[in-house]
């Protein structure tokens, strides 16, 4: 037991001057601490130094670096807010079955948060050679002007009438309708939604796992990129997924590795399903064996989600596991989830989970909806 207590564990790795400031403080509080990968010609340039402590000493050691960012103006804990609600959603669409899905899923969502949908279909212009003769060019532009203003005009009565058809099959005299506009931009699609995202500045962007071009893809390729590029929160819709109203029940699992940036995510996660009966099962998988500093980490969030979120219903666990996506699929069973969030700073699991060729027991995760925050 004494050997174990006297390893030498890698807990953090900084740049020079902060590991400096976190070692300076160790010692004054009878921490041992050492240092790896120091760059002693050009420090400041360093790619990271390794800080090393003994594992008796990792839950102080784990204190003191939370300290420290606090001081430094690094604590992104002190960043998340409850506040902030969504009003506005951004439902990319072209016309398929697919993207159907996340059309209707958004309606459903906008009637329980009281939000507007802004429906975006993209569409590529139709490309033209250039005349080989002189005396044909300005008929030509001519005719390419009228022809691209055209296209224009046809893409917005297709809208008009996608649009029509899905609100009449799910309006009823009971429920509250949204309101929903709609606009047409051109592009390829994944680019053109990202930079009208920058100027619609909506708070989330719904729509389906796959599009038109995608029927052998689980996850579409469109999809894909927004989910690692944009800068606001993407929900992913799986095809045949039916939204069961504010009334339900829902599970959501959040994937952590005890990341800064999950105290971001699951402010915002939060307050995302604070109008649903809704339970979080915050996760982390331990590969093998817990980690000596995950208790200090899952303790720390336990407290961060009490504090922030003490009347909603959070759990927090650590489970031990050869392989994530085996323990995660086992957790979604037995705790009977109903949606997943994660960030995309998970990128290893992110591009796994979009990894078209995935094995047939990954199909099972995006039989759910997937919720990914930008962070």
């Amino acid at each position: 037991m004494l050997a174990m207590k006297n390893r030498i564990l890698h807990i953090a790795t900084y740049s020079y001057s902060r590991a400096l400031i976190l070692q300076a403080r160790f010692e004054s509080e009878n921490i041992e601490c050492f240092t790896l990968n120091e760059n002693m010609i050009q420090p400041d340039v360093s790619a990271g130094v390794q800080i090393m402590i003994r594992e008796a000493d990792v839950e102080h050691a784990m204190k003191i670096i939370e300290d420290v960012k606090q001081e430094y103006g690094e604590d992104l804990k002190l960043l998340a807010k409850k506040e902030g609600k969504i009003k506005k959603i951004l439902v990319p669409v072209d016309f398929s079955e697919q993207s159907t899905v996340g059309f209707r899923f958004a309606i459903g969502l906008a009637r329980v948060l009281q939000a507007k949908i802004r429906l975006l279909h993209t569409y590529l212009q139709p490309s033209f050679a250039a005349s080989p003769y002189e005396d044909h060019t300005f008929p030509m532009l001519a005719d390419t002007y009228s022809l691209v203003t055209d296209t224009g005009k046809e893409m917005q009565k297709a809208l008009e009438k996608y649009k029509r058809i899905v609100v009449n099959q799910v309006k009823t005299k009971s429920e509250y309708m949204p309101e929903i506009s709609k606009s047409i931009a051109e592009g390829i699609p994944a680019e053109a939604i990202m930079m009208y995202s920058q100027k619609y500045k909506p708070d989330i962007i719904i729509m389906g796992m796959r599009g038109k071009g995608d029927k052998k893809s689980v996850v579409g390729g469109t999809t894909a990129e927004l989910i690692e590029k944009s800068s606001i929160p993407v929900l992913a819709i799986p095809h045949d997924y039916q939204f069961e109203g504010v009334n339900k029940n829902l599970n959501v699992l959040y994937a952590t590795d005890f990341d800064d940036t999950d105290f971001l995510a699951l402010s915002e996660l939060l307050q995302f399903i604070e109008p649903f009966n809704a339970k979080v099962h915050c996760v982390h998988v331990s590969l093998g064996i817990k980690k000596p500093w995950d208790k200090a980490k899952f303790n720390e969030m336990q407290q961060f989600l009490q504090d922030k979120f003490g009347g909603m219903q959070v759990e927090c666990e650590m489970i031990v596991g050869d392989n994530v996506f085996n323990s995660l699929e086992t957790y979604i069973r037995n705790n009977n989830i109903g949606l997943l969030a994660m960030t995309t700073h998970k990128r290893n699991i992110i591009q796994r989970l979009l990894n078209p060729s995935m094995t047939k027991r990954m199909l099972y995760h995006t039989r759910l909806p997937l919720l990914v925050f930008p962070f």
